[in-house]
């Protein structure tokens, strides 16, 4: 079982690797800027790679050494995959409110360098849950999770995950003629409705070993589904041209991107855009110098 459950895990982690990479290779060709067309499957990506360095870790040690893992050592790998369980929900669900804010509301809140502000609540309050859940990590038959007296654990991941559903299908229908938008509704349904189910079988002390695996498959097809979606859109690499051509195109994108259509009919205009500080002084400097230049032509002339 370990076996199989490890390789469906690398699939999963190869396609978010993939995303992840083209990601990078456009923000650092394109002007070192994204778009929101092409931040969420980044993050989604990343937030999906943690979860399966996490299980991998978690289902390797058994595997190569025959027998599971001590209790501290358990605690604190079961801990690693809970925090970035709970972080990759969350996030879920703080996008589709910006998603909703910005599309129905043509609100546009400022992130700050590097979209920081998006991470703050998928950064700590998994911190915060995790300290009195700490207690309850352990093992569970097959792997590190939850010690088999306690409940708090699965039961803390089903609450937030019906937290995020209910706030995403209320966000996504809102907004459901955007279509790229929605499709990352779909692919989280799918990834975490079977873990899901396994939280609800732990929760009676019953499981089994093909809960397991379907438990595990489905946290894989969340990364995969996301690296098609991405492929469908984005195409298998990034085309070769020219790099001005390339620069121009990656504009005209991205306002189109930022083209907001409101239910009223009225077309608005936000800014998403990802760009490195130093990146925005050198282009605020390379103004300012265009405009003396041009002072100085003028005043030669006359």
């Amino acid at each position: 079982m370990y076996i199989i459950i490890l390789v469906i895990l690398q699939i999963g982690s190869l396609s978010t690797l993939y995303v992840i990479l083209r990601t990078f290779i456009r923000w650092k060709r394109i002007d070192f800027s994204l778009n929101m067309t092409h931040k969420l499957p980044f993050y989604m990506a990343l937030s999906d790679l943690i979860i399966y360095v996490a299980l991998t870790v978690n289902l390797y040690y058994p595997l190569a050494n025959m027998k599971p893992w001590s209790d501290y050592s358990c605690k604190i790998v079961s801990l690693v995959f809970f925090y970035s369980s709970l972080s990759n929900m969350i996030l879920v669900g703080c996008l589709a409110v910006l998603s909703y804010f910005r599309v129905c509301k043509t609100m546009y809140y400022e992130l700050g360098i590097m979209d920081y502000k998006l991470f703050l609540l998928p950064v700590v309050f998994p911190a915060l849950i995790s300290v009195p859940a700490w207690s309850h990590f352990g093992s569970d038959q097959y792997w590190c999770y939850s010690n088999r007296s306690s409940s708090f654990i699965p039961l803390t991941l089903l609450y937030v995950d019906i937290a995020t559903l209910t706030i995403s299908i209320f966000c996504y229908i809102a907004i459901s003629y955007a279509i790229n938008v929605v499709g990352y509704l779909f692919i989280y349904i799918l990834q975490w409705t079977p873990v899901m189910i396994y939280v609800l079988i732990d929760t009676q002390q019953q499981t089994s070993m093909w809960v397991y695996v379907v438990c595990f498959s489905s946290l894989s097809i969340g990364g995969v589904l996301n690296a098609a979606r991405y492929i469908s859109n984005e195409g298998w690499w990034l085309k070769k041209e020219n790099p001005e051509v390339a620069s121009s195109t990656f504009r005209t994108d991205q306002m189109a991107s930022n083209t907001v259509t409101t239910k009223s009919g009225q077309t608005e205009t936000v800014s998403s855009q990802w760009n490195l500080p130093e990146d925005e002084t050198h282009v605020s400097l390379s103004l300012v110098e265009k405009s003396n230049k041009s002072s100085m032509e003028a005043g030669i002339a006359n």
